[in-house]
Formats: structure tokens, sequence, C-alpha cells
């Protein structure tokens, strides 16, 4: 649920605003749609890979059946989104949406 919230206030701050002029210059929505949608998952892996990052980097381990981050007398360690993650979330999300975007326009032009 953290990554769902996560990713919403991502997609709400940054591409929301970058797409909205994209958006009206092309007549298709599929290449940006499929760029968006590529590009958030890409976002949630990389969000689950540093996580676990950082739960490493904190001493702790990964229960992967219950993915939280436990210490070694078994507390749990709380995990928080830091704005540098937001800041690389927002450049992979926009980076991505465009080159997929692009990508798939050209594709579709031949």
């Amino acid at each position: 649920m953290q990554l769902f919230d996560t990713v919403l206030a991502i997609i709400g701050r940054c591409y929301f605003t970058f797409s909205s002029g994209f958006l009206s210059m092309k007549n298709n929505l599929l290449p940006s749609l499929a760029g968006v949608l590529v590009s958030l998952f890409v976002v949630w892996w990389l969000h689950g890979f540093l996580l676990a990052d950082r739960c490493l980097d904190a001493g702790g381990a990964i229960n992967f059946e219950t993915n939280l981050c436990m210490s070694k007398s078994e507390h749990v360690i709380e995990l928080a989104t830091s704005s540098t993650m937001l800041v690389i979330y927002c450049v992979v999300i926009m980076t991505l949406s465009l080159l997929v975007s692009r990508l798939i326009s050209k594709l579709f032009k031949r």
C-alpha cells in the first residue's frame, strides 16, 4: 500500500504537469499510455530494489514472506521514502515515459 501511495504522489507531482503539453501535441494516446505504464513498472521495481538496499545498509534482513525489514533482534525497521528517492522516481518517470512514447510513435509511423 505504501508503494501505491508513493507512486500516486510521484505521478501527481511530476508526470501530469510534464505530459499536459506533450499529450496535446500528439493525437494518439497509445504511445503516451505505454510510456507511463513502462515507467511505472520500472519505478515499482526500482522502489523495491532501493528499499531492500536501505534495509541491508541499516543492518537488517528482509523477510520475504511479510516483505518487512527485520533487525537481528526481530524488530521491524521502518524505512521511509526519502526526498532523494522521490527525485529519482520523478526523473525516471519523465525520462522513460518520453523515450518509450517517442520510440513507439516512430515504430508505428513506418
